[in-house]
């Protein structure tokens, strides 16, 4: 049994081989898994839903929203402070500046299914 399973877990990204790649590996791992490509689709249900979710997943920016903005609505609707995991999707930029300061973790934009794995063992629930 995986020490992951049972951790809940929303992730935010229009990339779909990103998406495919954490669910997969998420469902192996059997982690719950809340995919949303909007973030107001993210919002909406974080609002109505209440989940308890161990970890946010974000990229660095999406459409035009930074994630630390974007992991700071979503814990503002929740309610309480959710660590959350910032990916970098495409190719790296030098004037992109990962926002490590905040965010629990930094994957990568090749970032294996260990190191995915040792960031959410290493959050607390």
């Amino acid at each position: 049994m995986s020490p992951l399973k049972g951790r809940s877990i929303l992730l935010v990204t229009s990339n779909e081989i990103y998406k495919n790649y954490i669910s997969d590996l998420l469902r192996i791992w059997g982690c719950s898994l809340y995919f949303f490509e909007k973030i107001d689709d993210a919002l909406m249900f974080v609002a109505s839903e209440k989940p308890n979710l161990t970890a946010l997943i974000v990229p660095l920016k999406h459409k035009g929203t930074a994630g630390e903005q974007i992991a700071k609505l979503i814990c503002d609707e929740i309610g309480k402070s959710v660590p959350w995991i910032c990916m970098q999707v495409g190719s790296s930029s030098c004037d992109q500046v990962v926002p490590s300061h905040q965010a629990s973790a930094v994957l990568g934009t090749m970032f294996t299914p260990e190191e995915l794995y040792a960031e959410i063992a290493r959050l607390q629930t």
